[in-house]
């Protein structure tokens, strides 16, 4: 395995991974919302959107029905979406390009 490959799959776990804590947190949050317990604080959601984690973070948001009326949130995770994007298009470029 090339040292391309190593960070291209690197980086696509750290996606996964990082998706799939910030759904379960969107989850496990919304239950908590619901049942009117302590709370999961919002500065620790948007951070799983920020560190790889914003395709998570937006599906959370649709299954959970949870902070979608929250105008900052959304730009956090959209910008950290688009950000995330490009960063896979840069390594996936350099992986076949270079």
């Amino acid at each position: 395995m090339t040292f391309k490959e190593y960070v291209l799959f690197i980086y696509i776990a750290l996606i996964l991974v990082f998706s799939i804590i910030a759904i379960i947190a969107y989850l496990v949050d919304k239950n908590k919302a619901i049942k009117g317990k302590m709370r999961t604080k919002e500065k620790d959601l948007l951070f799983y959107a920020v560190c790889f984690g914003a395709l998570g973070s937006l599906i959370g948001r649709i299954i959970a029905h949870h902070k979608t009326e929250k105008v900052y949130f959304s730009i956090v995770i959209w910008f950290s979406l688009l950000m995330q994007i490009l960063a896979f298009l840069v390594i996936g470029y350099s992986y076949l390009y270079m």
